[in-house]
């Protein structure tokens, strides 16, 4: 097998995510230890090795919150663009074969998950001044 990194071309942002993956065959939810997610495709780590070119149907889970009601599913065909392997595992990129709509879904979810992960616990100003005293 070889393994060809292809040229890359974002036309939306990637957010580093957990990013459940279930492929076909699977019995089980995998969850990668290591994704990126963005509007045309999503990089996870899987034990299954498939081929640069190969068509797949791929489900996945985004969370936008801890809770359940904060994740949604995704259902999609995706295209194998991109295979490594590493530490074990095979490092595989695909572009989602999807509509506008659907596109539309997973920015702004991921939207969502970026702005939660920059944001961080600011000091009210009456913990300011209690500090002061």
């Amino acid at each position: 097998m070889t393994y060809v990194k292809s040229k890359e071309e974002r036309r939306y942002a990637r957010v580093k995510t957990p990013v459940k993956v279930k492929l076909p065959g699977d019995l089980t939810w995998t969850e990668s230890a290591y994704s990126d997610v963005s509007g045309c495709g999503l990089l996870f780590d899987t034990a299954r090795r498939m081929s640069i070119g190969d068509f797949t149907p791929l489900q996945f889970e985004l969370r936008g919150s801890p809770d359940a009601n904060g994740s949604m599913l995704f259902f999609a065909p995706a295209k194998i663009v991109w295979i490594a392997p590493f530490k074990g595992y095979f490092r595989t990129a695909v572009e989602l074969l999807i509509n506008d709509d659907m596109r539309y879904e997973i920015v702004k979810l991921l939207e969502i998950i970026k702005n939660k992960s920059i944001m961080t616990p600011r000091q009210t100003s009456r913990d300011a001044l209690l500090q002061n005293n």
